[in-house]
């Protein structure tokens, strides 16, 4: 019975991992330098995002005390997809989800105000490409 159990354990814990096909790290390396906005309008504010250490970082966020966070990514054809939260100790929490194509970043950010996590305060819109 525990042999059977043993080996159920690993044959379930083995296909789980490789159906996860979620990374940390894949964009590491990468900056990207580009533009931001509410969504639905125009104006908008530069921003560079970076990938490093497995870590991602917003440098227009982190003015106003994000820090960087941890990232993961997922691969769908020649796309790299990957999500991050940031946090900020006064503000609280903006979750990034975009795209990297070639050299373009494509993304949306949602920011959640401090102890207000039910509704996004703002829904911005990120487009940029690859620092050279």
């Amino acid at each position: 019975m525990l042999k059977r159990n043993a080996t159920i354990f690993w044959f379930t814990l083995f296909f789980f991992v490789a159906a996860t096909p979620v990374y940390s790290g894949m964009l590491d390396g990468k900056t990207f330098v580009g533009k931001n906005g509410e969504m639905g309008k125009k104006k908008s504010e530069d921003d560079e995002i970076q990938f490093a250490n497995g870590r991602f970082l917003s440098t227009g966020c982190a003015k106003w005390g994000f820090g960087d966070a941890e990232y993961t990514t997922r691969v769908d054809g020649d796309m790299i997809f990957f999500t991050a939260d940031i946090y900020s100790e006064k503000y609280g929490r903006i979750t990034y989800s975009g795209a990297v194509k070639g050299n373009r970043l494509d993304a949306t950010f949602l920011w959640f105000e401090k102890n207000k996590y039910g509704r996004p305060e703002q829904v911005k819109w990120w487009k940029g490409k690859m620092k050279v």
